[in-house]
C-alpha cells in the first residue's frame, strides 16, 4: 500500500516536470488514396478549397494560391522549375488578406501594368486587391468590394 501510495504522488510530480517539445511534421503518416499520394495531406483547412495556378514571382513556373475554407489563402511557392516542380509554403504575400467565408482566388493583370492582381469571390462577392508591388514581389491592397467600382 505503501508503494502504491509513493507511486500515486511521484509520478504526477516527475510527469509534470519535464518539458514537451512538440513539432509538426507534414509526412510522418503516409496518406494513400486508390495509389496517389497527396503532397501534403496534414496542411489542414483545405476541405473546401479553390485554388488557382499563377506566376507570382516571374520565374516563369506556376505557383500555387488556395483558398481556405474559413477565409484567408495558402501561398506555395514553387522553388522547383516548371517540369519539376517543388511547392513550399509562403504566407508572407498574402498575410494582409483576411476575407471572411470561403475564399477562392483568382489572379489577372487587370490593369495591364505587368504584374498579376487578385479578386477572391466568396459567397456571391468580388473583391478587388492591386499589386502594387512588382511582378517579382507582388504586394496586394485592397481597393474595393464593389464591381461598379472596378468597371
Amino acid at each position: 500500500m505503501k508503494n502504491l501510495l509513493i507511486i500515486i504522488i511521484f509520478i504526477p510530480i516527475i510527469l509534470h516536470a519535464q518539458e514537451f517539445n512538440f513539432q509538426f511534421e507534414s509526412n510522418s503518416i503516409l496518406v494513400e488514396i486508390d495509389g496517389w499520394s497527396p503532397y501534403c495531406p496534414w496542411s489542414g483547412g483545405m476541405s473546401c478549397s479553390n485554388p488557382d495556378f499563377a506566376d507570382l514571382n516571374n520565374d516563369r513556373d506556376l505557383n500555387v494560391v488556395i483558398g481556405m475554407m474559413y477565409g484567408g489563402f495558402r501561398y506555395y511557392e514553387n522553388i522547383g522549375n516548371f517540369n519539376n516542380p517543388d511547392f513550399v509554403i509562403n504566407n508572407v504575400v498574402f498575410n494582409s488578406i483576411t476575407e471572411e467565408g470561403w475564399s477562392a482566388p483568382n489572379l489577372c493583370d487587370i490593369d495591364n501594368d505587368g504584374d498579376l492582381d487578385l479578386f477572391p469571390t466568396s459567397d456571391e462577392r468580388v473583391w478587388f486587391y492591386e499589386n502594387i508591388g512588382n511582378p517579382e514581389s507582388p504586394q496586394f491592397e485592397f481597393i474595393t468590394d464593389s464591381l461598379e467600382q472596378i468597371i
